[in-house]
Parts: structure tokens; C-alpha cells; sequence
């Protein structure tokens, strides 16, 4: 009893410095600013609250003690049972560490990164958790305008591959449709300054030579505006389809008028896009069902309009997170082989070679759709007409 007595001191000093030690760990914990740093019981229920906390997730002490660590969470998380998972995996392997959004007192989310730790007993029984937040929804946000710069950038590539396999075909085009004309031109400039040609010769000769020169400066103006279309950017405006439509039966009325043609059109919706792009869109598709009419029979066209969820979408959509207005053309005219029915929408393909036309019309629809996020397709049959179903994104 005396050796007690004589260590008893002893015992109260380091029993005071050790209160002492626990009151400053404490007190640094409620000091600390950059993290909120929480101590859970084993049901997840907020046990204690330092001001990180109260800066980070917007709570006072004697609002939220007591109250459950999941209403942190979104409700999605909590529904998929992310905060029990994360309790449970600490309580298996000691600790569980996640990033994510989480909610703030105002309803406001940013983005956390969560360290829980299990807290044992002497026995090794757990009897809480300790939970350390920290707020990095600046990193996240940088992170994020990175990889929006990476997909752009890799958006931009891919607009470039694309720019340089249509430049190999305008090379194409100018060492073989813009060489037969021109070839045409001089032969029949040649035969012309032969000696011994009647007046009605020379004039055969002249109206083949302006007839090939008008094929090149056909040729020349469409690889312009296909050029146009590839590059010039326009800020999207809504755009009612119904006024479209009407400027390009205004634009097309002689030629209606010469072939007796009918269109009939259901009503269009509104959306967004490029103007001038759209027009050409209608432009070309109206201007083929026209030109492809059956020999002896009057163009028919209808132009029908459906909305489609996602779900309902083609395969070939590059966007399917939203819903897309299906516009069909279809006509009763000459058709074509469905075997055709992609490279049809190539740079200057013509199915024939003495077809009418340069063959951009098509190539021109095909990259208006491309430029609004949407894809076109066609079906037929020969001399059961044609139907190009044009998708685009609704507002």
C-alpha cells in the first residue's frame, strides 16, 4: 500500500496529461477547415460535428447530431444502398474509401472524396466508424473540362479524317469527271476547225462543247457547296421545318409546275439547326424524287414526320441519349437496288454513269444529318420508288 501511495502522484499526473492529450486531438478535430471529420456509430447515426463539417456539407453541430450519415448521399445512391455498402466494407476489410457527389444541406451537390475507417474495442468488436470528407469539386470540375478538351479534340480528329478522305475524293473528281468534259471540249473545238464542215455540223459541234462545258461548271459549283456545307459553322437557331419546306416548293415551283408534281406533307416539327444546311437537305431530296420519276408518270412525293424514343433509334445514330424526329421522303419513282442503299450517299456516286446530275446531291444530304447529330437511311426497289428517312434531334 505504501509503493501505491508513493506512485500516486504519478498516476494523477499522467492520467491528467492524458485528458489533457484527448481534449487538444479533439479540439484539433473540430478546428480542422479542409476536412469534415465525423465519428459514426455502428448504425451510421452522426455522433459528433467539426467545423470542416459545417463548412463542407453547410449543417450546424445541433442540426445534424444524431441524425444519419445517409441523408448525404443522393437519393439514387441510397437507393442503390451505397452508404450501408460502404459501412459494410469497412466493417469487412477495416476501411472503404469512394468519390462522388454528395448532398449538402442546401440541396446543392460536390463532389467528395470519403475515407470510413471501422473503430474496434479492446475485444475487437467494432463499435463505430470514423468518416473523413474532403470537398474537391474544383479538381472534379478540372478534371471534367479536360476530358471534355480530350473528346473534342478527338471529335476534331475524326472531323479532319473524315475532311481528308473527301479531299482524295474531290482529287478524284478533278483527274476523271472534270478531265471527261474538258476532253470533250477540246475534240469537239478540234473538229470545228476541220476544213469542209457544213454550218449544221459546226453548230452540232458548238452545242456539245456547251454542253460539256455546263456539265464542268455544274461539277465545279457542287464540289463548292459541298465544301461549304463540310465547313461552314453556324450558330443553331430554331428552325420551324414547315417554313423550310415552304421556302424550297417557292424555289422549286417551275420545275413542280413542268412536272406536275405532287407533295404532300404532314406537319413538320420545330427544331434546331442551321438554316441554310436544312434547306439544302430539302432541296436535294425533293429535287431527286422529282428528277427519278417514272418515264410517263407524275412525281408523287410524301413527307411524313414521327417522333422516336431512343429505344426505337438505328444502329447507326453516333447520339442516342435523346429522342429524334424521324422525317421520311418516299416517292413512287424509278427506285434502286437496296444493295445501293449506302454508297448511294458517297461523294459524286451516280448508280449509272449516264445518270443525270453530279451525284453530290445525296453526299450533301448525308452530311447536313451528320452535322445535327442525326443519320439518314434509304430503302427501295426498283420501280417501286425510294424512301430516305432523315433522323434528327428533338428540342
Amino acid at each position: 500500500m505504501k509503493l501505491k501511495s508513493e506512485n500516486a502522484p504519478d498516476y494523477i499526473r499522467l492520467a491528467e496529461e492524458l485528458r489533457r492529450s484527448e481534449e487538444r486531438y479533439h479540439k484539433m478535430i473540430a478546428e480542422v477547415q479542409d476536412y469534415a471529420i465525423l465519428l459514426l456509430n455502428k448504425n451510421g447515426d452522426i455522433q459528433n460535428w467539426n467545423i470542416g463539417a459545417e463548412m463542407i456539407k453547410g449543417y450546424k453541430a445541433s442540426e445534424i447530431i444524431g441524425k444519419n450519415f445517409r441523408q448525404f448521399y443522393t437519393a439514387e445512391d441510397v437507393k442503390n444502398g451505397l452508404p450501408d455498402r460502404l459501412l459494410q466494407a469497412a466493417s469487412t476489410t477495416g476501411r472503404a474509401a469512394a468519390e462522388g457527389w454528395r448532398v449538402k444541406k442546401d440541396k446543392s451537390l460536390f463532389w467528395a472524396s470519403v475515407v470510413i475507417t471501422a473503430l474496434h474495442d479492446e475485444s475487437g468488436e467494432i463499435i463505430g466508424f470514423s468518416k473523413v470528407t474532403r470537398d474537391l469539386t474544383e479538381r472534379k470540375k478540372y478534371e471534367d473540362r479536360l476530358l471534355s478538351n480530350a473528346l473534342e479534340l478527338e471529335a476534331k480528329n475524326q472531323e479532319l479524317e473524315i475532311l481528308n478522305a473527301e479531299l482524295s475524293s474531290f482529287a478524284y473528281i478533278v483527274s476523271h469527271d472534270l478531265k471527261e468534259p474538258v476532253r470533250k471540249i477540246r475534240i469537239f473545238a478540234d473538229r470545228q476547225l476541220e476544213e469542209n464542215k457544213s454550218p449544221e455540223e459546226n453548230r452540232k459541234f458548238t452545242q456539245k462543247i456547251i454542253t460539256s462545258a455546263e456539265h464542268m461548271q455544274a461539277l465545279m459549283e457542287s464540289v463548292l457547296l459541298y465544301s461549304r456545307v463540310s465547313i461552314e459553322s453556324a450558330a443553331p437557331e430554331t428552325i420551324d421545318l414547315n417554313e423550310i419546306l415552304q421556302t424550297v416548293k417557292n424555289d422549286l415551283e417551275l420545275t413542280i409546275q413542268e412536272n406536275n408534281a405532287r407533295i404532300k406533307a404532314e406537319k413538320l416539327p420545330v427544331i434546331n439547326g442551321i438554316r441554310f444546311q436544312l434547306y439544302q437537305l430539302f432541296l436535294n431530296l425533293l429535287s431527286n424524287a422529282i428528277k427519278f420519276a417514272k418515264p410517263g408518270e407524275l412525281p408523287e412525293i410524301s413527307i411524313t414526320s414521327t417522333l422516336l424514343t431512343k429505344d426505337l433509334l438505328p444502329a447507326e445514330l453516333p447520339v442516342k441519349t435523346r429522342s429524334y424526329y424521324q422525317i421520311t421522303f418516299a416517292d413512287k419513282g424509278i427506285g434502286f437496288e437496296q444493295q445501293h442503299a449506302e454508297n448511294i450517299f458517297d461523294v459524286f456516286k451516280r448508280l449509272k454513269k449516264d445518270a443525270l446530275g453530279t451525284g453530290i446531291g445525296l453526299s450533301i444530304v448525308k452530311k447536313v444529318t451528320l452535322n445535327h447529330h442525326g443519320y439518314v437511311t434509304a430503302t427501295s426497289e426498283p420501280d417501286k420508288g425510294a424512301a430516305f428517312q432523315v433522323y434528327l434531334p428533338a428540342t
